[in-house]
């Protein structure tokens, strides 16, 4: 025969109000100190996820003129809250779609970024042998910087494009200045 006993209220297993606010206080005090470090990351992945936009331009540019036989052109237009890119295929049938970005388009999906061609130009011609040149026929480089618009923008790093002349493409990290 089974004994049934009664439990008091004591003996049941569980957390008192006390220690369950005592985790919650702690909890809250690790979310306090990691915020900070969260929204850099954040806006450093805004900023990096802006250079992969040109960077993903450049490459077509790059894929079209070696498919096409012919050049494309390559303008970029860094402005005080934003930056714009436009690539024009030198041909007057193009069946694809032509990837740029116009600077309102550019301000809505990453604001308060912006580009600025830190050396070399802001317009050349990818050629389909694969060097960059200027409008002079010169092979050039370019070197495009992305940051964030503000009084620190060193905090958060900055992301660099470089289009070497001879057609290498690279997307850079480049770290936060203190």
């Amino acid at each position: 025969m089974e004994k049934h006993t009664r439990h008091n209220s004591t003996d049941i297993a569980g957390f008192t109000l006390l220690e369950l606010l005592i985790v919650i206080a702690i909890m809250g005090i690790i979310v306090a100190f990691s915020l900070p470090d969260i929204t850099e990351w954040l806006v450093s992945q805004k900023i990096h996820a802006a250079s992969q936009s040109l960077q993903k331009s450049l490459e077509w540019a790059e894929g079209y003129a070696i498919r096409s036989g012919n050049p494309v052109t390559v303008t970029v237009s860094p402005s005080a809250t934003g930056c714009s890119w436009v690539v024009s295929p030198v041909t007057s049938t193009v069946l694809e779609n032509v990837p740029s970005v116009q600077e309102d388009i550019y301000q809505g999906k990453y604001p308060n970024t912006t580009c600025a061609v830190s050396s070399g130009v802001s317009s050349f011609s990818i050629y389909p042998t694969g060097l960059v040149v200027n409008s002079l026929g010169q092979i050039v480089d370019s070197d495009i910087t992305f940051s964030v618009l503000g009084n620190n923008p060193g905090k958060y790093g900055f992301w660099l494009i470089q289009m070497s002349g001879a057609g290498g493409l690279r997307d850079c990290a480049q770290l936060a200045f203190l």
